[in-house]
């Protein structure tokens, strides 16, 4: 049973870190509670700012003595459930990424964003495996899978990840990787943080430089023709390839180009990791085939990868939900088109991305990690805006209409990364398979019996 407040000796834990310790009375704990994700809304008792590893490790050992569950936080984009009167244990400090130019690796602490990576790897002539915003902790994502703008030809994140140090529920700094408390290696690459706290990752880098980037914007009056055009085009494409179709409707916000603003379009966007020559003409082709209204692919440095999608770096009260597609059939597209673009009113449904799978993703060895989507054809991620209950439950209504006809198209899966809040709570067994799931369960009655980390 979790202790009162007053009987916690904070003094104690305070003597033994090198980071801070906050309550509600502390006046930075408003900002080190509030995650990136504004829709979600937590109070923990105590938070501990760490600066350090041992600073993990003692926060851990306290909130054990003393019944406390535990969260951690970073950046905040993918918490699953708020950490209310528990421990919150924020990492954003530890930021320290060292690269291997020999090995072609890098060693990335727990608190360390993509673009800290990013930064030192392009200065070497390679990439990390980060996904369409550098904003975002690289472990956590990782965490979540990865699928990011290389994944056709180098893969997921999480198929790439060489080993981890955890911190373990009894607050035990342990190494894992394929020889080295291996089952948890499976168990950590896409279910770590239900197991502890990862202080660091060393990852596989990758030979990228220069991409051919960015995105076609069509009128939503041509969806269905463009829609179809995508389809054919990616019949056959290579895996130097990776792209997505999305349905987007625009809010009126001062971050909105004022001739979107309240629109909506269709947007084709690609990353080519191969000659910068032959992605200009495979592009041509489709300039060829129609104009559009915007075309903003070009010749880029990877370290300018976050302009492909153009994510927001701003916190935002935002959701999501996610579904595996199999196909993109002519009533897969048309139920697409009927309920994910805006009607006579604005709509909460932001964007409805579709991404194509397949290549290096589908060819990792399966059986190597947990995650249990390596197969999928598509992923279908739909983000809202939801400022309000009112938006939160139009934003609800009209995802749950796009799973249910879609149902058909679907295998019923999710990927984790596409999910927020309450789905993503709600929804974690529909990553895996059932033997994966038991797997995570027996390993999970092993290292968190527990379940200290409750809140993954």
């Amino acid at each position: 049973m979790k202790m009162k407040k007053e009987a916690l000796n904070l003094d104690e834990l305070k003597s033994k870190i090198s980071g801070s310790v906050l309550t509600a009375d502390s006046e930075d704990y408003d900002s080190a509670r509030t995650p990136w994700l504004l829709s979600v809304d937590q109070w923990p008792e105590v938070i501990v700012v760490a600066e350090n590893t041992l600073d993990i490790v003692e926060a851990v050992r306290f909130a054990k003595a003393n019944g406390l569950k535990i969260a951690e936080k970073n950046t905040g984009h993918g918490v699953a459930r708020p950490a209310n009167d528990n421990m919150l244990i924020v990492v954003g400090s530890m930021r320290k990424v060292y690269i291997d130019p020999i090995n072609k690796t890098a060693h990335i602490e727990v608190g360390a964003k993509w673009i800290d990576a990013l930064e030192k790897a392009q200065m070497e002539g390679m990439a990390p495996l980060m996904g369409s915003s550098s904003d975002v902790g690289a472990i956590g994502y990782t965490m979540g899978g990865g699928m990011g703008w290389l994944a056709r030809k180098y893969g997921l994140s999480v198929d790439n990840v060489i080993s981890y140090d955890m911190v373990t529920a009894d607050g035990e700094l342990i190494h894992v990787n394929k020889y080295e408390n291996d089952d948890l290696f499976w168990g950590l690459s896409f279910c770590g943080a239900a197991f502890g706290i990862i202080a660091a990752m060393e990852i596989k880098l990758f030979p990228v430089k220069t991409v051919y980037a960015g995105s076609l914007m069509y009128p939503r009056e041509v969806a269905s023709e463009v829609f179809v055009r995508y389809r054919e085009w990616i019949t056959d494409i290579e895996d130097d390839w990776t792209t997505t179709i999305s349905i987007e409707n625009y809010p009126q916000l001062p971050i909105v180009p004022d001739f979107l603003q309240g629109k909506s379009a269709v947007v084709v966007r690609g990353c080519y990791a191969g000659p910068v020559e032959k992605g200009e003409e495979m592009i041509k082709s489709w300039l060829d085939w129609m104009e559009p209204m915007a075309n903003l692919f070009g010749a880029i440095p990877f370290k300018d990868a976050d302009s492909i999608s153009d994510d927001p770096k701003d916190p935002i009260p935002a959701t999501a939900q996610s579904i595996i597609i199999n196909e993109l059939s002519d009533d897969a597209i048309g139920i697409l088109l009927n309920r994910a673009f805006a009607q006579n009113e604005p709509t909460p449904l932001f964007t409805t991305e579709i991404h194509h799978g397949g290549g290096a993703m589908a060819r990792a060895d399966k059986d190597a990690v947990a995650y249990s989507q390596h197969d999928a054809p598509f992923i279908l991620n739909m983000v809202g805006l939801i400022p309000t209950p009112e938006a939160s439950l139009a934003y609800t209504e009209i995802a749950n209409g796009i799973k249910s006809e879609m149902k058909p198209y679907s295998t019923g899966n999710v990927y984790m990364n596409f999910l927020a809040g309450d789905e993503k709570w709600n929804q974690t067994k529909d990553a895996f398979t059932p033997e994966a799931f038991k797997r995570l369960i027996t390993l999970k009655n092993k290292y968190d019996p527990k379940n200290l980390f409750c809140f993954s």
